[in-house]
């Protein structure tokens, strides 16, 4: 019996085929996910977006939601933060040096767990549409202030990631191997979305985060369902054998899961049918 369902956020909860820009969740997904509640089964965000997101879900969907935030920094149950791992302050201090010679134009991010989100170059994109989605109620605070002005005040809490924002996958691709030649000893660096890479700290995933909440709350891996489409969702694919890969994935994320879907109402389907059928 499934009694957790966990979904990535951006390319699959808020994925729509007839508009891939678009941010919005289906009515597919929405009548989905209520019905999905109503069975009994407990819906979870795990995403690289902070875990404030969460709040902004509870008010779509009427009922509580847990959390994994900024893909494993952040684990919050019935509201209750559990971790809070972060990048260190030089580590900071370092990739905005190293990106002085990025291969192709960026705009670095960096995230904290109290909301914070500050830019690099707040003079480019895509912070003014970043900051529409915060004034919107998206975001919890967006800083008007440079990460490099930012980092001078050592009291702000740390980072939990940052994140580097293109144009392009191809630009996209390029940013990661730079960054992975020059950090992959030291920090993780990812993909997260088409046009964005991720630098985390070392051993931190939303798979770890879901094997910590797993042991937390006694689930067994035959207990929870997962979904994703991107590289950091790889580490929560391998958790259970209910495991659900956007079709729309890049190949090495289709097979890392188990099933293939178009859509989360799809995957949320075969989840009560399997519930069903084992009553």
């Amino acid at each position: 019996m499934i009694k957790l369902f966990v979904s990535d956020m951006d390319g699959t909860l808020l994925y729509n085929e007839s508009n891939i820009h678009s941010r919005d969740i289906s009515l597919e997904n929405y009548e989905a996910v209520l019905k999905l509640h109503e069975s009994g089964v407990r819906f979870m965000m795990a995403s690289g977006r902070d875990h404030f997101y969460r709040l902004i879900l509870e008010k779509q969907f009427g009922f509580q939601i847990d959390a994994i935030g900024m893909n494993g920094c952040n684990v919050v149950i019935d509201n209750e933060v559990l971790c809070d791992h972060g990048l260190t302050h030089q580590d900071t201090v370092d990739v905005l040096e190293t990106l002085k010679n990025a291969p192709v134009e960026v705009n670095f991010l960096g995230i904290n767990s109290n909301g914070d989100h500050v830019f690099q170059y707040v003079d480019r994109e895509p912070y003014e549409r970043f900051y529409e989605l915060h004034k919107q109620g998206v975001f919890k605070y967006m800083s008007e202030l440079p990460l490099t002005e930012w980092i001078k005040d050592e009291s702000k809490p740390p980072f939990n990631k940052l994140v580097g924002l293109v144009r392009s996958v191809k630009e996209r691709d390029i940013l990661l191997d730079f960054f992975e030649k020059e950090y992959g000893d030291r920090l993780d660096v990812i993909y997260s979305g088409l046009e964005n890479i991720e630098l985390m700290p070392k051993g931190i995933s939303k798979g770890n985060a879901l094997l910590e909440l797993m042991e937390l709350k006694g689930y067994k891996p035959t207990e929870v369902a997962v979904i994703g489409d991107s590289m950091n969702d790889i580490t929560m694919l391998q958790v259970t054998p209910y495991s659900f890969a956007m079709s729309h994935s890049d190949k090495i994320i289709k097979e890392s899961a188990h099933y293939v879907v178009k859509s989360v109402a799809e995957a949320i389907e075969m989840v009560l049918k399997i519930n069903k059928e084992s009553e």
